[in-house]
């Protein structure tokens, strides 16, 4: 079993650490969920906890993307594939996404 450890955060130039669910969805914000996720710290993460469905679900998209980035794609389907994966981040943890951004 792997040991467990809290996610760190960054709210309003503070440190949070994340120790459960509940703290993660309070807390979410896309670029620390990134940043983990890229590291696998979110993987060991919901593995050490025992967060199983939602580790799986992060497998699930992790491969997917791994999949994509061997393939060739052009800049508009890199750009889809980075909406996608923020939207489904939110929707694996339950946490509404902000409203789409249009320039």
């Amino acid at each position: 079993m792997i040991q467990k450890f809290a996610l760190t955060f960054r709210r309003d130039g503070q440190n949070i650490n994340i120790r459960n669910i509940e703290a993660l969805r309070e807390n979410f914000n896309i670029h620390d969920v990134m940043r983990h996720f890229n590291s696998q710290s979110l993987q060991r993460w919901l593995q050490s906890r025992g967060y199983e469905s939602e580790l799986e679900s992060i497998r699930v998209l992790k491969e997917d993307i791994d999949n994509f980035l061997q393939s060739n794609s052009n800049g508009d389907d890199v750009v889809a594939k980075l909406e996608t994966l923020i939207l489904e981040l939110h929707n694996i943890f339950n946490v509404t996404p902000p409203p789409p951004h249009r320039c």
